[in-house]
């Protein structure tokens, strides 16, 4: 499994392949793109800013110092759908990016996208991205016949769903998340967009509510053990985007970055033959980028050393350095990965 380092300017190079990352992914969002569609519908999932390069040339500059360390880059164009002016934009900006930038492979979520470019830029191998919602062995045989090089799941999936999708699609190259960011909702359903100044995300914010049942009786106030039912489930709601969203953008004592995590399964995940392993956060800043790097490196050299599963585990719950967080699974990527016994709190695992 490589490491999949996520980049925003070429001076990140150096040292998050110091850090250990054998890939890097980023975005682009072209001031012509911004002209003509603004920002609201961005070519890539993230708006112009701090998650995106704004021109080819930056691109060619981040290829040119990963390609003297010999790592490739690729290039999210994963709008969900296109017009078809837009698709044309981004067909063309494929094959600049290929042939200028010297980029490795585009990520992309349109299917329709994905033939107009195997059509059009045959020669830029197309990964498809987790808004392509890959959730089973054959939407990613789907793919695979319609030009896919590579298909990255969704990150909702077990460690026992992507074991027996890696089983039924041989040949095919998986790709699985790996750290920081998620998101409540299946991403490739979503209809939202996290784009309004000064709104935050809508579909996780903190609402106020009332419960009201309403039935062929009609509306009325519920009694209290069917509030309580209520409350109990809405606040593990609270507390699982709660997990995944303000406490993915901070960091422990240590500055080690909290928020959603997968190191547990990368032993098994590594001996599954995934393909890549990504580190999320094109937007974080450079220090959150590397340190989570060397998280998921120390992790997976481990467990390349033969260290067994279960001390793979504990390590990974040593170096998050929040074993109150891994004890209470808040930010398990694969819930199926995790040994509450490795989560203990005493110095044997904590230091």
């Amino acid at each position: 499994m490589e490491i999949l380092a996520p980049i925003s300017h070429p001076d990140e190079v150096d040292a998050l392949v110091a850090a250990g990352a054998g890939e890097f992914y980023c975005g682009l969002f072209p001031e012509e793109w911004y002209r003509r569609w603004g920002r609201a519908c961005p070519p890539n999932r993230r708006g112009p800013g701090p998650a995106n390069l704004a021109r080819v040339e930056d691109v060619r500059a981040v290829c040119e110092r990963a390609g003297a360390a010999g790592r490739p880059v690729y290039v999210a164009l994963n709008a969900p759908y296109h017009t078809d002016d837009q698709a044309d934009f981004q067909v063309d900006l494929a094959r600049r990016l290929g042939d200028e930038a010297g980029v490795a492979a585009v990520i992309v979520a349109d299917p329709g996208l994905l033939l107009a470019l195997g059509e059009r830029v045959p020669d830029l191998p197309v990964f498809v991205s987790t808004v392509g919602i890959a959730l089973n062995a054959e939407s990613v045989l789907f793919y695979r016949d319609i030009g896919a090089r590579r298909v990255i799941l969704s990150r909702h999936l077990s460690l026992r769903e992507i074991a027996a999708i890696a089983a039924a699609a041989p040949g095919v190259d998986l790709e699985v998340l790996i750290l920081n960011d998620a998101c409540a909702f299946e991403e490739g359903l979503c209809s939202t967009a996290h784009l309004l100044p000064g709104f935050g995300v809508y579909c996780t914010s903190r609402w106020g509510r009332r419960l009201v049942l309403d039935d062929a009786a009609g509306p009325r106030e519920p009694d209290a053990a069917t509030l309580a039912a209520w409350e109990g489930a809405l606040g593990a709601w609270d507390s699982f985007t709660d997990a995944i969203g303000p406490c993915g953008y901070s960091s422990g004592p240590a500055r080690v970055p909290l928020g959603p995590c997968g190191l547990c399964a990368i032993p098994a995940l590594d001996r599954m033959g995934i393909r890549g392993g990504k580190v999320v956060g094109r937007e974080a800043n450079p220090y959150r980028k590397v340190r989570s790097v060397q998280l998921v490196r120390a992790v997976l050299d481990a467990a390349r050393a033969g260290l067994p599963d279960t001390e793979a585990k504990a390590l990974a719950v040593r170096v998050r350095e929040s074993p109150e967080s891994c004890r209470e699974g808040r930010f398990c990527c694969y819930p199926d990965a995790r040994d509450p016994a490795v989560a203990r709190t005493d110095d044997e695992h904590v230091r």
